[in-house]
């Protein structure tokens, strides 16, 4: 057990640390630097949960290694299932009154980030308590990111603004669309006469933007079909790296089945998700950030956590939120607007 600046009693309070062996050593390391680094500042039980090392066993790991610098407790599982597949084995496992999850790539970025989580979603009228949050709407994101990439795919002219907003994806799919950036009138000259020559010689019509828009649509329908039961866009969710419930709530809330990606999905950003579930009940959503403030929806985007400002406030960070600050500020643009914005289709 390890403890901060307690008060006479502390009610129990578990941290899930999830230690899955298929990310590797180095997310691991960087959460167990960063918990040793920053005061919890209450008492509580830290559990970590081996996910998927060679029969159920982490011990000889550099993953052990790591956290045998720390107290802890251990569960192990194997890779079946997700995220959040372990988090309810934990729930279900423990007796703590609150039970706080972190994700493989969680990384504490605030010092007595723990008491500030507990002060919050320890009040009656509060459900859950995270350290981020967000508005986005999987499937519209989703479906807008993938309609550039087919766009660009099917060779529509050159386009700035969708290489502006989309560049980041397209050059993983279509990177010669990207190099068809006209660099002089000669070039378009070019591209004119050629395209005027196939015509007179009775090549096909290329299809029009509006004939790949539609036929993107019929594409959609299936490919898409994993997201098409997602809500649209504002979509409030708290995201699942970093949040603290009561146990017993967080098992009510959990769906019947977690058994595939949709079901994950629908967790956390679905109609029925945990956020949704708590606010049926009449309990609050919040955010948390660094300065111990608790956030509701309407100020989640100003709240500078997740993709919001610098992103200085944050309390607990992850490989999503490092990702934007490595991103350009067009991308960033974009990330942000897709966030509490709204899809971004040009």
């Amino acid at each position: 057990m390890s403890s901060g600046v307690a008060a006479a009693v502390q009610p129990q309070i578990a941290v899930v640390y999830l230690a899955r062996l298929a990310e590797g050593v180095a997310p691991v390391r960087k959460f167990i630097d960063s918990y040793k680094r920053r005061p919890v500042g209450v008492t509580h039980d830290l559990v970590i949960v081996w996910k998927g090392f060679p029969n159920n066993d982490p011990a000889g790991s550099p993953q052990k290694a790591i956290c045998d610098q720390v107290e802890h407790r251990s569960i192990a599982m194997t890779d079946k299932g997700f995220d959040i597949t372990a988090y309810k084995l934990a729930s279900e496992t423990l007796s703590h009154n609150h039970v706080c999850f972190l994700n493989t790539f969680s990384e504490i970025e605030s010092d007595d980030w723990l008491r500030k989580l507990y002060d919050h979603a320890s009040r009656a009228n509060i459900g859950i308590a995270g350290a981020t949050a967000s508005l986005e709407s999987v499937r519209d994101s989703m479906k807008s990111m993938s309609r550039a990439v087919w766009l660009c795919v099917q060779g529509i002219p050159y386009d700035p603004l969708i290489a502006e907003q989309w560049g980041h994806e397209i050059v993983k799919h279509a990177p010669n669309w990207l190099a068809r950036r006209p660099p002089s009138l000669y070039w378009r000259a070019r591209r004119f006469a050629r395209r005027a020559l196939a015509l007179k010689w009775g090549a096909l019509k290329p299809p029009s933007r509006q004939e790949m828009e539609d036929l993107f649509e019929t594409v959609w329908a299936k490919q898409g079909a994993i997201y098409a039961k997602l809500p649209p866009f504002p979509n409030h969710h708290i995201r699942s790296n970093a949040f603290m419930m009561r146990r017993p709530v967080f098992l009510d809330a959990l769906p019947p089945r977690l058994a595939t990606k949709e079901d994950c999905f629908e967790f956390e950003s679905g109609h029925a998700s945990v956020t949704n579930r708590v606010v049926r009940q009449g309990l609050c959503a919040v955010v948390v950030g660094n300065d111990g403030k608790a956030y509701h929806s309407s100020e989640w985007s100003s709240s500078k956590t997740f993709r919001s400002g610098a992103q200085e406030n944050i309390l607990v960070s992850d490989n999503q939120t490092r990702a934007f600050e490595a991103m350009s500020p067009e991308s960033k643009k974009l990330y942000e607007h897709w966030t509490w914005h709204g899809p971004a289709i040009p």
